[in-house]
C-alpha cells in the first residue's frame, strides 16, 4: 500500500511540473507576440522595398498565357516584368 507521504510527494512533483509548464507557456506566448511584431515590421519593409524596386526597375515586359483550368485550351493572357516580376493586370 502507498503511504500518505508518497502520495503527497507525488502530488508535489506534479504541481512543480505543472508550474514549470505554465511558465514555459507564458514565455512562449510572449515570444510568439514578439515574433508577430517583428514579422509585421518586416512585412512593412518588404512592401516598401518591393515598391522601390518596381518604381526603379527598367521593366522588361513579357507577354505570356496561363491555363485557366488544367486540360482546357482556354488561357489567360498575362503581362509581367522579367526583372522585378511586377504584373500588369491590364493586359492588351
Amino acid at each position: 500500500m502507498t503511504s500518505i507521504n508518497d502520495l503527497i510527494s507525488a502530488k508535489d512533483e506534479l504541481m512543480e511540473k505543472l508550474k514549470e509548464n505554465r511558465n514555459k507557456i507564458f514565455f512562449k506566448q510572449n515570444e510568439i507576440k514578439d515574433l508577430r511584431v517583428d514579422n509585421e515590421a518586416l512585412e512593412v519593409k518588404l512592401v516598401t522595398l518591393n515598391k522601390k524596386i518596381q518604381d526603379t526597375c527598367p521593366h522588361d515586359w513579357e507577354h505570356d498565357f496561363i491555363d485557366s483550368l488544367q486540360g482546357y485550351k482556354l488561357a489567360q493572357p498575362i503581362k509581367y516584368c522579367k526583372i522585378c516580376e511586377l504584373t500588369d493586370l491590364s493586359v492588351n
